[in-house]
């Protein structure tokens, strides 16, 4: 085979794994609009219902649409409401949906591909509805108790969801609202696993007060978080196996624009690099700005201006806004342009179009944002787009909770064996589940931090129950051994 003909082969390839199907094929946002991604093209078509802010959709994996919600009804593939689709619990309902920015998100149940939770910020909760596509004859149904409370406390306008670094369970993240004058630096992460959702909470970054009003987004690799509010932008490493923030950069308000002002949008590009951020103000144009990860200079230092919303006043406020950011399957970010106040009747090529950055893994205008030149079918934007985590993300190879370990038995050939260690954080038990080809001689041990071995069992079956009732809470290491041999090596945390 000539170069050439390599070079044709792998460009084809690299195009169809670009475009492959997933279940962010189909946006569903403001006013009843549903974004279909199919290999080239962009289809716009009718939803049943609208979506001022908070908005999330899902497909199957191979890109066809399940169900979609705006955190108040759920509609089916067919746009119908999904049956006890109705009255799911969201705060700040208004004509358009809800106000809050990423008040509904879909996150998969792990290993069943027919089971889907839909979180909700409600007044002073997170609750949870289930929904089952097995159920209705393939279109779903929400069952048991739906609006189901799962944290008591007020919240600000920012969730998201990441893969485990297990590549099974999730985590989902929301900040904790600071009460009345008071702030709050306290995250809630939430593990959501096969059979069981646990709760724990972390105080880190700077002291965050106001309405919170803004997007909180993670990088495609998980690896990183980047919050946007009217308090400033701060960045967190994050760590997928355990959750652990680590704040790396602030920049107040006031370092970026008036602090009478918001910072709403916020999206990574595909490679991590580059964030960009929109900006939400009742005094000046609203802008896009990007900042860079990889470049010569300071975090900080790297602010470039790509966009200067420049249109006329209404009632001595800017006319439009830039609204949510969102990166699609294509690894291109859309960005929605709303009417500055709410509700209105206001279609104009502004908010008839999304605007779209075609390469937002390069630095500065370079990244060629066309704005205006995605046709949403007579259709518009409101101020949201569909809150999506990363479908598409896998396992954390060569991590502490990478579920596939090389195993050697009598120095015979080394194996690979899959093994998965949930829920963790724990409670009053643990189960592993295991596929070794011998379990003769394999135990599990837990040691704590002060190097104590506080408990060993042996290993006996495929899925072992193992109780940790008699654990303190804190941090451990689990480790299974054959005959002596280390064989896996994780952490595991006991909360109580």
């Amino acid at each position: 085979m000539n170069s050439k003909m390599l070079i044709i082969i792998l460009f084809i390839f690299h195009v169809l794994n670009l475009f492959a199907q997933s279940k962010s094929d189909n946006w569903y946002f403001g006013d009843s609009v549903l974004l279909k991604f199919n290999e080239f093209t962009l289809e716009a078509i009718p939803a049943a219902g609208i979506a001022h802010e908070a908005s999330a959709s899902i497909s199957d994996n191979s890109g066809n649409l399940l169900f979609y919600t705006n955190g108040v009804s759920v509609w089916n593939r067919l746009n119908a409401m999904m049956s006890n689709g109705d009255s799911l619990d969201i705060d700040q309902i208004v004509e358009y949906g809800s106000s809050i920015t990423q008040g509904v998100i879909i996150v998969p149940f792990p290993e069943n591909d027919n089971q889907y939770y839909i979180f909700t910020i409600a007044d002073s909760n997170l609750k949870y509805s289930i929904v089952d596509m097995s159920l209705d004859g393939g279109l779903g149904d929400i069952i048991d108790n739906k609006n189901m409370p799962i944290i008591f406390d007020k919240l600000t306008q920012q969730m998201n969801a990441v893969l485990h670094g297990n590549g099974l369970d999730w985590w989902l993240i929301i900040h904790k609202k600071g009460i009345d004058e008071d702030s709050s630096n306290v995250f809630y992460k939430l593990l959501i696993t096969t059979d069981t959702i646990f709760i724990n909470t972390q105080l880190v970054g700077k002291l965050r007060s106001g309405n919170n009003v803004g997007e909180m987004t993670f990088t495609q690799a998980g690896n990183r978080l980047a919050l946007a509010d009217n308090n400033g932008l701060e960045i967190f490493s994050f760590d997928r196996c355990t959750a652990q923030l680590v704040s790396l950069f602030y920049l107040p308000i006031s370092n970026i624009i008036d602090s009478d002002d918001y910072l709403y949008g916020c999206e990574f590009s595909q490679d991590g690099n580059k964030l960009y951020i929109s900006t939400l103000s009742l005094n000046e144009f609203s802008k896009l700005y990007q900042y860079c990860f990889n470049c010569n200079d300071p975090f900080p230092e790297t602010q470039k201006l790509i966009y200067d919303l420049v249109v006329d006043n209404y009632l001595f406020l800017p006319k439009y806004t830039l609204g949510q950011l969102q990166i699609g399957p294509d690894n291109k970010i859309y960005i929605a342009t709303s009417h500055f106040l709410m509700p209105t009747d206001d279609f104009s090529e502004y908010t008839m179009n999304l605007s779209v950055i075609n390469n937002p893994n390069i630095e500065g205008l370079a990244c060629n944002l066309d704005t205006n030149n995605i046709y949403l079918g007579g259709r518009r934007t409101l101020y949201g787009l569909p809150n999506l985590p990363n479908y598409n993300l896998g396992a954390l190879a060569g991590s502490d909770c990478d579920t596939i370990i090389e195993v050697a038995i009598d120095n015979i050939e080394i194996q690979k064996v899959a093994v998965n260690i949930y829920p963790n954080p724990a409670n009053n038990f643990i189960i592993i589940d295991s596929h070794f080809t011998e379990y003769s001689g394999i135990s599990l041990e837990i040691i704590n931090m002060n190097g104590i071995k506080v408990k060993e069992i042996y290993i006996t079956s495929p899925s072992q129950k193992i109780n940790t009732d008699k654990l303190s809470s804190g941090l451990y290491n689990l480790i299974i051994k054959q005959q002596g041999n280390n064989l896996f090596n994780t952490k595991l945390t006991i909360l109580h």
